[in-house]
């Protein structure tokens, strides 16, 4: 009963989560590099990245992600922009400021196991490759990021399907399991495991729940078009998928944790911290 009282107190925690998101601004297409810019970012003050920037691949991108000075300075023109096997390399003269994911209200990460810290700020880190999935589309661009010379830069761009890839199979589960309700509640485990932190009494709430109460306790899931960042980290399950759910602002940090049963993927666990 007093579990029960615990995640009843929980429900007010998960309101933030479930916010109603603005309406996301017009993505390039994934045949294109250009990418509309909200604001003249050199027009604002924007802190200066800190000295660790190239040592910190978060801190990087940022920086990377606010000023149109900073990133032409981190791009290695002409850029290499491959398009289905087709290459169609950009002049620096013809490069848009990309604002990456910076104006929208979240963006995604995907791991095939249980993250236990932010790879982002490994300072070993040689290559990092930012990603935009087109679900729909079944396409993906990546943007290539590589340490040169001690400093991060973007050496490429690639679009190409996602069809055949290592995560082929759970995006399409994915891309379904956000769009179709009755989909959604088909493949939750039942109990599926429940997670969040009570900011009144500073507690840790850890238990279970069954799948008819997802629908009250779901965050809002972005569909259609997703991010992942690939921190080059070495492939470890085939059958397990972590989806990180995440603000630029950092008032968002969910986590879906799916599992593969035979040919059919579930939502095992649910963290909102």
């Amino acid at each position: 009963m007093r579990s029960l009282l615990y995640f009843m107190a929980a429900l007010l925690i998960f309101a933030a989560c479930k916010r109603e998101p603005k309406a996301e601004p017009e993505v390039a297409p994934a045949d294109t590099v250009e990418v509309v810019e909200p604001v003249d970012t050199d027009s604002v003050v924007v802190p200066e990245p800190p000295k660790t920037a190239d040592e910190n691949f978060d801190d990087f991108l940022y920086s990377f992600m606010k000023s149109r000075r900073r990133q032409l300075a981190r791009i290695s023109f002409p850029l290499p922009n491959i398009v289905d096997g087709v290459d169609h390399p950009v002049q620096k003269s013809a490069w848009k400021f990309d604002p990456l994911f910076s104006n929208h209200d979240v963006y995604t990460i995907f791991f095939d196991h249980v993250p236990s810290r932010n790879y982002g700020v490994d300072t070993a880190l040689k290559k990092v490759t930012f990603e935009w999935i087109y679900l729909a589309d079944e396409r993906v661009k990546d943007y290539e990021f590589r340490r040169v010379g001690g400093r991060w830069m973007l050496t490429s761009l690639n679009t190409h399907s996602w069809r055949g890839g290592e995560n082929a199979d759970f995006y399409k589960f994915y891309y379904n399991f956000v769009t179709d309700d009755d989909f959604q509640l088909n493949h939750i485990a039942n109990p599926f495991n429940f997670k969040t932190f009570d900011d009144e009494t500073y507690e840790i709430v850890d238990g279970t729940l069954d799948s008819q109460q997802w629908p009250d306790f779901k965050p809002e899931l972005p569909s259609d078009i997703v991010t992942n960042i690939k921190y080059e980290l070495p492939a470890k399950r085939s059958d397990y998928r972590v989806v990180r759910i995440l603000s630029p602002s950092a008032e968002m940090n969910c986590e879906l944790h799916f599992k593969k049963f035979e040919n059919s993927w579930k939502l095992t666990r649910f963290n909102n911290l």
